[in-house]
């Protein structure tokens, strides 16, 4: 019995690392400070401005189904167009998905 918790438990630890190591995304961080503001062009072409006091995070390659991201502050979008794949940022308890528009968002 012993040797079966203990193989289950070498098994976990050793998915994790994996899963960890190799599968998990590392997501790329913008942030402002009080008297700075910030702008970058996201992988698919999307710009971006930062607000101040704001963070912004996405990863180096979007997935193929969608193009997601994180904000905290506030940032202004011009989103490159993309039916296919929606553009979708996750901004406190909200979620906005768009495909190709601009617009400002606070939160």
């Amino acid at each position: 019995m012993i040797y079966r918790l203990a193989a289950i438990l070498i098994i976990s630890v050793g998915f994790g690392y994996i899963y960890v190591n190799y599968f998990s995304v590392s997501m790329t961080e913008l942030a402002t400070q009080s008297n700075t503001l910030d702008n970058a062009t996201l992988p698919d072409g999307t710009h971006v401005w930062l607000g101040r006091h704001s963070t912004l995070h996405y990863p180096p390659v979007f997935d193929i189904a969608a193009r997601e991201v994180f904000l905290e502050g506030e940032a202004y979008f011009e989103v490159a167009e993309n039916p296919s794949q929606p553009f979708i940022v996750h901004a406190s308890q909200t979620t906005t998905k768009v495909v190709g528009t601009a617009f400002n968002l606070r939160s």
